[in-house]
């Protein structure tokens, strides 16, 4: 389920972990558990997202 989706995200270099490489090990321990949240977090919109209502230019108040 959700952790196929994770993986994905990682192997298309979509998450910070892959797409940058570190030269002190202490940024990629920082950043691990930072890059999962920004994942899951991108999961759950892209979940919620269907169910968001959509904006027209109408319904914009400017």
């Amino acid at each position: 389920g959700r952790v196929d989706i994770h993986d994905q995200l990682r192997q298309q270099r979509c998450l910070l972990q892959l797409a940058v490489r570190f030269r002190k090990y202490y940024m990629t321990i920082f950043l691990g558990p930072v890059d999962m949240a920004i994942g899951n977090a991108l999961i759950v919109y892209r979940n919620n997202a269907e169910n968001l209502p959509q904006i027209t230019h109408n319904s914009c108040r400017f």
